[in-house]
């Protein structure tokens, strides 16, 4: 594998990793952004990407922790801190790409949940989906085009 590939495949590791913890716990172990924050820093030495490219792909994780702290933590800390430090791994491109295409199947299960439950929408205006279970998928997706 090449530098690409780790790099995606570290993503991908990440992701998941991140995906379960959120569907069990709804909250990231800080130790899983250390430990995927040095090897993200890691790639981009062996890369010899650029400061601006680093600081433009950590752009929409910032816009969404400004996001999370406006909204009082409708958008999760942690899954705007998850797109900061996966953009130490890629591109904005890449960055934006993962985050629609999550958006996207977020929305999907969120209507299938509405269609699910019409009958008592009361139980899905309750109900928090985890958004970062929704990364691995994308991720994959992003590594092959």
């Amino acid at each position: 594998m090449g530098s690409i590939g780790m790099t995606w495949t570290a993503l991908l590791l990440f992701g998941f990793s991140c995906a379960v913890q959120d569907i069990r716990t709804k909250k990231i172990y800080i130790g899983t952004y250390i430990i995927f924050g040095l090897l993200g820093l890691l790639t981009c030495f062996i890369k010899e990407r650029g400061p601006m490219d680093i600081a433009a792909a950590m752009i929409p994780g910032a816009i969404l922790y400004l996001l999370s702290r406006i909204t009082g933590g409708e958008i999760g800390a942690g899954d705007a801190l998850w797109f900061v430090t996966a953009g130490l791994f890629c591109g904005i491109r890449e960055i934006i790409f993962i985050f629609s295409m999550s958006c996207f199947l977020c929305i999907i299960a969120a209507l299938l949940m509405v269609f699910v439950h019409r009958k008592d929408l009361r139980r899905v205006r309750k109900h928090r989906i985890p958004f970062l279970a929704f990364l691995p998928l994308p991720i994959v997706l992003g590594a092959f085009i």
